[in-house]
């Protein structure tokens, strides 16, 4: 699927299987990760994150802990998750009316899901607080090609796990 987010611009996003890719290009910057739940170690247990750099031909994989609290399977299980609790109204979005789905969940957010016949069309979150974060979808397809999961030929590794930990560090007031 395809986003415009406010912040990022354009990202994109694919799952399939216990694979992740998400691709955001901000101004002149792509920053490309990949998950692979295939690729588990001791510092990986859950799978392997991935950073690509495709303008320098390059990849390195990402510590766990730089991606706080993103867990692949919770994604997963939440995107598959049927919730009886729905309630279907009608609302106009952007002029266009459109069918929403709406529930809370355990956090006490409201989720609202339009959609313009089949096709998701924009996302709503409303906190307890009534703070609203949207998203709107430009292309949602069911068609993922397995090379978006693969790190590029012709890309070589690089280290970059001590730029991370020194990032780290003074993030957190070390020297």
């Amino acid at each position: 699927m395809e986003v415009n987010d406010p912040d990022l611009g354009k990202v994109t996003m694919a799952m399939k299987g216990n694979k992740m890719y998400v691709d955001a290009s901000m101004e002149e910057i792509s920053l490309k990760l990949v998950f692979n739940g295939d690729k588990k170690d001791s510092d990986n247990p859950d799978g392997t994150w991935y950073l690509i750099l495709d303008g320098f031909k390059k990849y390195s994989t990402m510590p766990a802990d730089m991606l706080g609290e993103m867990n692949v399977s919770e994604l997963t299980k939440d995107f598959a998750k049927d919730d009886g609790n729905l309630v279907y109204t009608t609302d106009v979005v952007d002029g266009q009316l459109l069918v929403c789905e709406s529930t809370v969940d355990s956090n006490g957010n409201t989720l609202r899901y339009y959609f313009d016949g089949d096709v998701l069309v924009q996302s709503d979150t409303v906190a307890p607080d009534g703070s609203v974060s949207s998203t709107k979808f430009s292309k949602i397809t069911t068609e993922v090609p397995d090379t978006l999961f693969q790190i590029p030929t012709g890309y070589s590794y690089i280290n970059l796990e001590w730029i991370m930990n020194l990032g780290g560090s003074a993030l957190a007031g070390k020297n």
